[in-house]
């Protein structure tokens, strides 16, 4: 729900958890009674996203995590509807560190016992808490409790591509001998146990499923041992469980790992590694033709770019040659060691957040992540709106190299919350007469520009460092030296006693820095990252 939407709740509040086709219907009313009535603009609308991987099986409890972003306190509701009554309705009015991510996040328990065995669909209302007409109301989380275990399990099957037979049980002493073999008889939600050798994604089958079926190394065997090789699998819900990526292919050029199906299926690579054999110039990416995928964990070697996902939570990212978080929608804790474009013509970003159409809402959100050596812009869009990028790192290498982070186009409701740039420019190169509610608070970089002043009547620039004299204005800014503990070593955390920290504007949304550790009471720093001691 964006700003319209909410217009149409101030109006019709009553209406709890209204659906989109009666928003939609209302909107054009709301607008113009507003409008006659002269009511005074709302809050722009929360960025905020799911931290769950969906259609997981829960039969204990569990946390569900929401990253929710904006300049003024949230809260959210979550809510499970059952029977004509609630089932769950809790309100968290902060955010806290989820137990089971470690997540600095809006964090509410779900017990799968107080619900029926079956399908759940969990709704999350994120509202601005001085502006309660102010609301985002996520797309319900789908779940499948199961705490009762009433519904059908899937088998665990062995599966052995060098001993094992396809006309076999499946058990440990005659395992079967392909993954499609496996898959079949394991059906929805079983596991299938891989043994060590290769093989191939290429036409699983199998359809649709409601649940994720696991395929993982049997036990004791090692995740390099156990090597999947590109395909295009043509299954739904397939969850890869600390096993091998590997691609090798034989030309340069558009290659993929996995290959989807027009966004029919989807896929969750928990604790992976993806490897590309032939090295980053090769041109291999992990998805191909609208793979929906949830990525836990893992590391990624010598591709082109970083994983396209839904949610990238936990991934390092060890050597590519191009962008690193483009097409991701919410990457969390995420690292990127290196980005070396090599002898490819690759034009290498951090994050782009790249938006060819300019009524588009698109939302991205980049929360913890940080980029180490990389030979790239770092931050890079284009008509961006409906987004955050909140607590990141990025290290330019070589630190001379003209590359620098730049926005162009339309912009509207984007945060820029608590980055640290060491050693790149950044520039406004042209936001557009129609940019607003675009905010930069709390960073750290060596100079800032902008194209147009009177482009920029949109963007606010606030309680951030500015190494050098810059011709945008930045309110409270500091200049000079920012102390940082000892930048030869890669350690930007500020010195005690430097201009940045404690320094910076405290954010309820932005309770920690990058590491998790939580900021002191009273002002948070300038930058992602805690006093050095």
């Amino acid at each position: 729900m964006r700003r319209r939407e909410a217009v149409a709740l101030a109006i019709g509040g009553a209406i709890p958890y209204m659906s989109p086709m009666i928003t939609r219907n209302f909107i054009v009313l709301c607008t113009a009674v507003l409008a006659v009535a002269g009511e005074p603009a709302l809050a722009p609308p929360p960025v905020a996203a799911w931290d769950v991987v969906p259609h997981q099986e829960v039969t204990r409890p569990i946390h569900l995590g929401v990253v929710a972003f904006h300049l003024r306190p949230l809260s959210v509701a979550f809510r499970v509807d059952g029977g004509g009554k609630p089932l769950l309705d809790r309100t968290v009015s902060a955010p806290s560190r989820n137990p089971d991510t470690g997540v600095w996040e809006f964090v509410c328990p779900l017990d799968p016992a107080s619900l029926p065995d079956g399908p759940v669909a969990v709704q999350a209302r994120v509202t601005v808490q001085d502006s309660p007409a102010t609301v985002l109301e996520l797309q319900p989380l789908a779940l499948i409790a199961n705490a009762g275990g009433s519904l059908p399990a899937g088998r665990t099957v062995v599966v052995d591509a060098a001993n094992g037979d396809d006309a076999g049980p499946g058990d440990a002493a005659r395992p079967l001998r392909s993954l499609k073999a496996g898959l079949t008889a394991a059906g929805e939600a079983g596991t299938v146990r891989l043994r060590p050798g290769s093989y191939p994604a290429q036409g699983l089958g199998g359809g649709r499923r409601t649940r994720w079926t696991t395929i993982q190394p049997d036990e004791g065997v090692a995740a390099e041992a156990v090597v999947i090789t590109p395909g295009r699998p043509g299954a739904d819900k397939l969850r890869f469980v600390g096993l091998t990526f590997a691609a090798d292919p034989e030309k340069k050029g558009y290659n993929t790992i996995l290959a989807g199906e027009q966004g029919r299926h989807e896929v969750w690579i928990d604790q992976c590694a993806m490897i590309c054999r032939g090295g980053r110039e090769m041109g291999t990416v992990m998805f191909g033709n609208e793979y929906p995928a949830y990525i836990t964990g893992g590391t990624v070697m010598d591709l082109n770019d970083g994983p396209s996902a839904r949610l990238m939570r936990g991934l390092v990212m060890r050597r590519i040659c191009s962008d690193a978080f483009t097409g991701a929608r919410v990457a969390i804790n995420c690292t990127v060691e290196t980005i070396d474009r090599g002898g490819s013509e690759a034009h290498p970003d951090f994050v782009q957040s790249h938006v060819g159409d300019k009524t588009a809402m698109k939302s991205f959100i980049l929360y913890n992540c940080r980029g180490l050596r990389c030979g790239a812009q770092g931050f890079f869009g284009l008509n961006v709106q409906d987004s955050a990028f909140v607590n990141c790192l990025f290290v330019k290498d070589p630190p001379d190299s003209p590359l620098r982070s730049q926005y162009v186009g339309r912009m509207e409701n984007v945060l820029f919350l608590h980055l640290t740039l060491p050693n790149q420019h950044w520039h406004w190169r042209g936001t557009g007469p129609l940019t607003r509610d675009v905010a930069f608070v709390n960073g750290v970089v060596p100079s800032m520009d902008g194209s147009d002043p009177q482009w920029m009547a949109g963007v606010s620039v606030r309680a951030s460092h500015v190494v050098r004299p810059t011709a945008v204005l930045v309110e409270g800014a500091s200049q000079g030296d920012p102390v940082f503990a000892d930048p030869s070593a890669a350690d930007y955390r500020p010195r005690a006693g430097g201009p940045l920290a404690g320094s910076g504007v405290r954010l309820a949304c932005v309770p920690a820095d990058i590491d998790g550790e939580p900021w002191p009471d009273g002002a948070a720093n300038r930058g992602c990252l805690r006093t050095a001691p």
